[in-house]
């Protein structure tokens, strides 16, 4: 049955001796920050092996109520087989069932427990053996608890809990499983001429009426969809299970579990008191299982500590000790973020005013959405793929992209499939999984995810596990609660944090065999976030400073005096709410909208600060109260009246009082130039004086009152911000240093040689032949007095940082061996680019300026100032005008005051011409953009000779336009 290895400090086990192959596991009670067992003063420290778990008393009860034999699914060749195992518990599951089993025979029904168990933790057993404990709690010749109602939150789970369930006990007679019952009905609805198949809400009734039936199992959105059946049904005690109760099962599915398992209560006949009562549960006993507890579910579920003042888990299996006995690897370890720099410009004449915040935010969408930053990550990200994670895992292992979006998922799939073909990895699949439909940027059209896949989305899981599809790229889908032992590497461009960000790299943590799995996750969008919400997750939370009672009579007593609303309308809008009294739904709705249409005319004669006070302590009083009343507070009618009022007020009071521009940036952004490169990895441990908070301890924190109103900028200002926090922010000359340099390591076959050999520009820079190559030509530049040469001898982050640029062109534009020949052909093309770009944009600025001076006199200089973004300005205080125009002035900036100026200025300039040298401002301006495009492109990668053609045009036409104007 088992077997145990066991030393004085250590014990581990195994239900299957199969000689070297044998896997043994530990038994061990854990210690602070890992495995092991603590000291033991009165004895060895193992020996609760022989003081507890062998005794006769304990032995029997293990054989009665954990030992199993279960059918257990084995991953072989692929595909997947059913394998019977025998199931002992470890220690930790052993010790939380016997512990909430105790503690519910002493205290009764109406308690609330938090299971912290981390990843790894055998939580399905842990569930299915505590359903069957509670299930058969003695009382008073019957049993404590009516019923044990299993609630998860998705249907993979649901099958899997049920699955685990049903196989402990000798009659399955006596577990429900909701959702499967509803699939038996629409089956046999199929095949028969019944009327229609049964509700989820209908069998979950009939489930709770059914005397026969011990556990039910049932997904969150069923109570939602029960029905008012369910209402005034007086219950007996009730244990509630929460699989997976993150931040708990949600306010509107709370409070449909209260009307389906809610008891009888002695109210005197007020309604409000019922709504309140129903609320905390009396009658239910609450068990809510996560790895990642939000403060809110600490608040809502754990046991405060009046010693130190913080709430905690009821019982606790640490992703640090999880991680130390090898149930999980830690994903940490291969945690590399990647810098992405870009340039920035506006498509179109308009610069609107801007909320800033929001406005970077919608930039940053567009940035991620743009071919080449796409293309340049998911150049990184195959690169990364094919010569790191491919051959590991026996050649088995899988990668995942985490997508900013739908459609950028979308997007990911095509542009990965694209360079892999470049690569010659076209044996590598590419999956996309994402929710409904999306339209193709590319073709226009409406795709979904199966038909992008060639296989049902319930298929895809397993077709991810099987050869050739090794790359999955996911959008809200699969982040959580998805288990591939074979998944090896992350790739994340999107924004993660908290609960979330630990949530979706631990989809990495499933071992794969014997022996550490290598993992990778590189991260394109997040900081040091995601590391630390690993930490504060890796021995147990806390929660600290929790809210009071007083905090909610505070907010109630500044929203009662605001003058907004009266008792009167407050305690009609709250009966309405619970309470139809006679009315038709269409009634009731009237009733309450005339009430708070009253409120709603009080609020918008407030100054607007005030407005924005009042609407933020109405949101930070309702999110309190619906924390606190669970848990702490005493039913008050007064309490109770105002948070059904308020719920309904501030859906009418609109979001912020502040007025603010928005504008659709969609289409208005272009990227000019980008570049991903290597960021910080593994985040340090914290040295001795750092300032960090204590591990583990959350804040749930509290916001009343305004909130900050983010300032309003010009669109070209904040683009101009955000090319200062991306940019590369070298000047033409610098760039013009660095290409002549990449030119000549690509015509030095050594050079070449060792760019064949090693794929990674890492491994290059410490090549000390290459550094002397790059340094011996940087020196010799900066003898001639180059600006960035001098630079790149007295700064040595940016000497590391150019050498490895140079040499991430030169192995981008490197040639296979044997084709050297085109390689000059690319060269030339550079370098007559230069020639056109160095020939016109002289004459260009000294255009700019005679047509401004003729506009605008001796303010000329200040009207250009106002095409020059607030952050670059800085840049140009001092020099004189004709210095900044021909030193400091990018093309971008020029072509920004040709669209600003253009009515005063330009236009007549421009427009009144000859038709062979006549340009409209769209078309001056697109002309500009084209030559600034290829110009950024130049530097990332060789010219094309179409492209170059088209430039050759344009700058034809430009010159012809500027020789007729005398520039």
């Amino acid at each position: 049955m088992v077997h145990f290895a066991v030393d004085d400090h250590e014990a581990w086990m195994t239900t299957r001796v199969d000689g070297a192959d044998t896997a043994l596991v530990p038994f061990n009670r854990g210690t602070p920050g890992g495995g092991g067992n603590p000291s033991n003063p009165d004895g060895y420290p193992t020996d609760y092996l022989w003081k507890d778990v062998w005794t006769r008393e304990s032995f029997l009860s293990l054989l009665q109520r954990y030992v199993r034999l279960l059918l257990v699914p084995v991953e072989r060749d692929g595909r997947f087989v059913h394998e019977r195992r025998m199931l002992f518990p470890r220690w930790h599951q052993r010790d939380a069932v016997r512990a909430l089993v105790a503690d519910v025979t002493e205290r009764g029904p109406g308690q609330r427990y938090l299971i912290e168990h981390s990843a790894g933790s055998g939580k399905s057993n842990i569930i299915a053996w505590l359903a069957w404990h509670l299930a058969d709690v003695p009382y008073e010749g019957g049993h404590l608890f009516e019923k044990v109602v299993v609630v998860t939150d998705r249907t993979v789970l649901d099958g899997q809990l049920a699955n685990t369930i049903e196989q402990m006990t000798a009659t399955p007679a006596q577990v429900r499983h909701i959702r499967e019952r509803v699939r038996e009905s629409q089956r046999a609805r199929r095949t028969s001429s019944a009327d229609g198949a049964a509700t989820g809400g209908g069998l979950l009734l009939e489930a709770l009426d059914d005397p026969s039936v011990r556990v039910v199992i049932v997904t969150a959105q069923t109570f939602l969809h029960a029905g008012e059946a369910l209402d005034d049904r007086a219950r007996r005690n009730f244990a509630v299970l929460l699989d997976e109760a993150h931040s708990g099962v949600g306010e509107k599915t709370d409070a449909a579990m209260s009307r389906a398992l809610g008891e009888a209560t002695e109210d005197g006949g007020d309604p409000l008191l019922t709504y309140a009562l129903q609320r905390q549960h009396r009658n239910q006993s609450l068990f809510a299982f996560t790895a990642t507890p939000h403060p809110e579910t600490l608040h809502s579920y754990g046991r405060f500590d009046a010693l130190t003042n913080t709430f905690k888990a009821f019982h606790q299996y640490t992703m640090s000790q999880a991680i130390a006995e090898g149930f999980i690897v830690d994903p940490r370890r291969g945690y590399v973020r990647y810098e992405s720099y870009f340039r920035l410009r506006g498509v179109g004449v308009d610069d609107p005013e801007v909320d800033q915040k929001t406005a970077t935010a919608a930039i940053m969408r567009e940035v991620s959405k743009d071919p080449k930053v796409m293309g340049a990550k998911s150049h990184v990200i195959v690169r990364h793929f094919l010569e790191k994670v491919r051959k590991t895992l026996g050649g088995r292992a899988r990668a995942m992209v985490v997508a900013p979006s739908r459609d950028a998922a979308v997007r990911y799939g095509r542009a990965l499939r694209t360079t892999l073909d470049a690569q010659g990895a076209e044996d590598v699949g590419v999956l996309v999984a994402f929710s409904g439909a999306v339209t193709d940027a590319v073709t226009g059209e409406t795709v979904t995810e199966a038909p992008l896949n060639g296989c049902k989305e319930s298929e895809l899981p397993q077709r991810f596990a099987s050869e050739p599809n090794r790359i999955l790229v996911v959008a809200n889908k699969y982040q959580t609660g998805f288990d591939q032992p074979l998944l090896a590497a992350m790739y994340i461009d999107r924004a993660l944090e908290g609960v979330q960000a630990v949530q979706t790299l631990s989809r990495l943590n499933r071992p794969h065999g014997p022996g550490t799995k290598q993992v990778f996750a590189l991260d394109f969008v997040n900081g040091t976030e995601v590391l630390e919400g690993f930490a504060r997750f890796l021995d147990g939370t806390t929660l600290g400073d929790p809210p009071t009672p007083e905090m909610l009579d505070d907010l109630r007593t500044r929203l009662d005096a605001a003058g907004v609303y009266t008792e009167a309308e407050v305690f009609a809008v709250a009966e309405l709410a619970i309470t139809p009294g006679g009315l038709t739904e269409q009634e009731r709705q009237e009733q309450i909208a005339g009430l708070i249409s009253q409120a709603v005319a009080r609020h918008g004669a407030l100054a607007p600060a005030t407005q924005e006070r009042f609407r933020g302590a109405l949101v930070e009083f309702l999110r309190l109260h619906g924390l606190l009343s669970q848990v702490v507070l005493v039913p008050d009618r007064e309490l109770e009246a105002r948070a059904l009022y308020g719920a309904w007020l501030v859906k009418s009071l609109g979001g912020d009082a502040a007025a603010r521009v928005f504008v659709d940036l969609k289409g208005k952004i272009a990227v000019e130039y980008v570049r991903v490169v290597q960021g910080a990895g593994y985040l340090a441990e914290p040295g001795p004086g750092d300032d960090v908070a204590p591990p583990g301890e959350v804040t749930l924190s509290t916001r009343s009152g305004a909130r900050m109103v983010d300032p309003v900028v010009r669109l070209s200002e904040l683009l101009q911000q955000l090319n200062e926090r991306y940019g590369v922010g070298a000047a033409p000359a610098d760039r013009s240093t660095l290409e002549e340099i990449i030119a000549e390591l690509l015509d030095d076959e050594e050079v070449l040689d060792a760019v064949r050999v090693n794929a990674d520009a890492r491994e290059l820079v410490r090549d000390r032949e290459i550094q002397r190559e790059i340094r011996r030509r940087f020196r010799e530049r900066e003898q001639r007095g180059d600006a960035l040469a001098v630079r790149f001898q007295d700064d040595e982050a940016l000497r590391d940082e150019l050498m490895q640029i140079v040499l991430e062109m030169v192995q981008r534009r490197a040639p296979p061996a044997g084709e050297g020949e085109l390689t000059a052909e690319e060269l030339k093309r550079l370098a007559a680019l230069n020639v056109l770009r160095n020939g016109l944009e002289p004459r260009l600025r000294g255009f700019v300026r005679r047509t401004l001076e003729g506009a605008y006199g001796e303010r000329w200089f200040d009207e250009l100032m106002r095409s020059v973004p607030t952050a670059e300005r800085e840049r140009l205080v001092g020099p004189a005008p004709d210095v900044a125009l021909r030193e400091r002035l990018y093309l971008s900036t020029l072509v920004a005051a040709i669209e600003r100026h253009w009515g005063p200025a330009f236009g007549a300039v421009m427009e009144s011409a000859p038709t062979a040298e006549r340009l409209s401002r769209a078309q001056c301006v697109a002309l500009l953009e084209v030559l600034n495009a290829h110009r950024e492109d130049a530097h990332a990668k060789p010219i094309r000779g179409a492209d170059l053609t088209t430039v050759r045009a344009v700058v034809d036409q430009l010159h012809r336009v500027l020789d007729r104007v005398g520039a």
